[in-house]
């Protein structure tokens, strides 16, 4: 348990203040409502003895999803904003939170406090929360948002471990290889020598690899080197997102993530009644591919021109054509809400299919070419001398 400070006043008006103890904010400030107390200053005296650590992408998703439940529970902004940024690890997006709180406190507006923290909070979110502002329903864009990075995250941390897991199985079938090869070949050539047999080719090129240091780690270098390259041009220009969305297996899954990261956006916005030429340009912005966010001026243009929604997506290259297709009918019929939702929903399973996909082709390869790296060092090594024994034997 936690114990928090609160200031407020009672049902008819009286000055009320002391401590209450609870698991955390919002268990606090629920419990205080139960008590006929509505607090307007809530804070944190002294912390229970265990607390996760969030940061990143896990500290916005928990300021996000915290705020929201502050705010449902009638705590003032200000207040709410700096009591959850007590729950956040010590870094750059706690500084910003820190920032805006007292931003808040100095007379300024939500929007002008995040406009100045324009790094932590960029430019599509800000949009999010002000039309969760005007729309009056703030707590539930704030929770939304929260949900969906959360979602987000766990698709991409599935894809990672998708790619990563086969790749640690090479691995380490190579590192069994070289190690052998790094202990044995010297055995092996003194034994073949002893009983006059040729060495085999494998042996011969194993020693020529593996015959000093320089070698394995030129290679490794290289190929480090390489896919270190490979990974900063796919994530880092347009052309390489390009790359990236038409390789197969793989690409699907991106451009799912893309698309969702879209579709997300654009729902929250649609939710808190922003205008469709201002949203969908600010959830281009959010999708995260560098070459939607470079169309989305086309995009707002397009839809300003009071163009076809499915039309306007045409300037972002690469978008799915049956989500909009989808999007479209939605809008003719005067439901695109429940669109973008569907739609949204469809992409998450298709992501999360995908992926499970990509893990099960994977896996059995890496699995197998490691057992090929193994027995062929095997095969190379001791094939000649079993050939030898059993020329004896005869």
């Amino acid at each position: 348990m936690s114990l928090f400070t609160y200031e407020g006043s009672d049902d008819f008006g009286k000055p009320r203040s002391g401590e209450v103890e609870a698991p955390g904010l919002v268990e606090a400030a629920h419990k205080l409502a139960a008590e006929g107390v509505r607090a307007d200053e809530l804070a944190i005296k002294a912390r229970a003895p265990v607390e996760p650590t969030v940061r990143d992408v896990d500290a916005f998703v928990f300021f996000n999803r915290s705020l929201g439940a502050a705010l449902a529970a009638g705590l003032p902004l200000a207040a709410a904003i700096r009591a959850v940024g007590h729950g956040l690890g010590r870094g750059a997006f706690r500084s910003g939170v820190e920032r805006v709180e007292a931003a808040l406190r100095e007379g300024r507006t939500l929007a002008e406090a995040l406009a100045r923290e324009g790094g932590a909070f960029p430019a599509e979110y800000r949009m999010m929360i002000d039309a969760g502002a005007a729309s009056g329903n703030l707590p539930h864009v704030l929770t939304a948002v929260a949900s969906h990075a959360a979602m987000v995250r766990a698709l991409r941390r599935g894809l990672a471990t998708a790619l990563v897991y086969p790749l640690l199985v090479v691995a380490m079938g190579l590192g069994v290889f070289a190690g052998v090869a790094w202990t044995s070949l010297g055995q092996f050539r003194a034994l073949y020598a002893q009983f006059h047999i040729e060495a085999p080719p494998a042996l011969l090129g194993m020693e020529y690899a593996f015959g000093s240091m320089i070698m394995p780690v030129a290679a490794i270098g290289s190929i480090a080197t390489a896919m270190l390259v490979a990974w900063l041009v796919c994530t880092r220009t347009i052309v390489g997102e390009r790359v990236l969305a038409g390789l197969p297996l793989l690409g699907p899954a991106v451009r799912g993530i893309w698309t969702m990261r879209f579709l997300g956006a654009l729902d929250l916005l649609l939710t808190g009644r922003a205008p469709l030429a201002k949203a969908a340009p600010a959830a281009a912005l959010a999708s995260g591919r560098r070459g939607w966010a470079r169309d989305a001026e086309a995009l707002g243009r397009a839809l300003a021109e009071a163009r076809p929604l499915g039309d306007a997506l045409g300037t972002l290259g690469g978008f799915s054509g049956l989500t909009a297709r989808q999007l479209a009918l939605g809008e003719r019929l005067g439901a695109l809400d429940d669109a973008v939702r569907n739609a949204l929903e469809r992409e998450t399973d298709e992501v999360g299919r995908g992926t499970e996909s990509l893990a099960m082709i994977l896996e059995p390869l890496a699995i197998a070419a490691a057992a090929f790296l193994i027995g062929a060092l095997f095969v190379g090594l001791v094939a000649p001398y079993a050939v030898w024994l059993t020329r004896m034997a005869g």
